[in-house]
């Protein structure tokens, strides 16, 4: 349990350390050469490691990656992928992965994943993931048809629950009572409330000696 929290913190904190880059390579290049080889890459780090490898890397490192969806054995696998791609610091590949998991060739009960690891790769992934969702919306409901409410609820928080903004929250709120989604109104609603709470918190946050170096400086 400790490495994966601990390979999560270097993903986190440190992916663009030379260290650290070199080892996730050599870990991810042994891995997909031969995904036999599991001691490589264990499971409970494989996500990390995945992001680490493809912030630094560009499309030969992204398709390296998204290759594996295609030879992994089992959905716990292909998942990995899915959870990782959006990863890519390169904002073509980003929208690729938005377009590819959309595309159908995706199990409806996992595409959404994907979508979120967009919206959770940082600032720019989470308004791309959100810009991506205002423009094709009437494609994904048609997508999901009759399926289940929970499947709409996971796309929409995927794609546009990752901020702390009062002003996204306002915006999000106004683009669903232009564009009303009556099964996921609850869902959009917490969402929503969330936000502002998170947005509220963060206002107080940057009001106060935190948000001013000379504070930690001091310490």
């Amino acid at each position: 349990i400790l490495r994966g929290i601990m390979v999560s913190l270097f993903c986190t904190f440190c992916s663009d350390d030379p260290g650290v880059y070199s080892e996730a390579k050599k870990r991810c290049e042994a891995f997909l050469e031969d995904p036999s080889a599991v001691g490589v890459l264990p499971t409970d780090i494989k996500v990390p490691v995945f992001k680490i490898y493809l912030k630094n890397g560009g499309e030969q490192e992204y398709e390296a990656v998204k290759a594996y969806y295609y030879k992994a054995k089992d959905n716990a696998e292909r998942k990995t992928v899915l959870n990782s791609l959006g990863s890519t610091n390169v904002e073509k590949l980003k929208v690729a992965t938005l377009d590819w998991t959309t595309s159908g060739e995706i199990k409806l009960q996992d595409f959404f994943y994907a979508i979120g690891s967009v919206s959770r790769s940082g600032k720019e992934g989470r308004t791309i993931t959100w810009k991506y969702f205002q423009e094709h919306h009437e494609r994904l409901k048609e997508m999901l048809g009759n399926s289940s409410p929970s499947l709409m609820d996971a796309v929409i928080v995927m794609s546009a629950g990752s901020f702390a903004s009062l002003e996204k929250a306002e915006e999000i709120t106004k683009f669903f009572k232009e564009n009303p989604y009556p099964k996921n109104e609850r869902k959009i609603a917490q969402m929503t409330e969330n936000m502002r709470a998170n947005g509220k918190f963060l206002n107080i946050l940057q009001a106060s000696d935190l948000s001013k170096p000379e504070f930690w400086d001091s310490l």
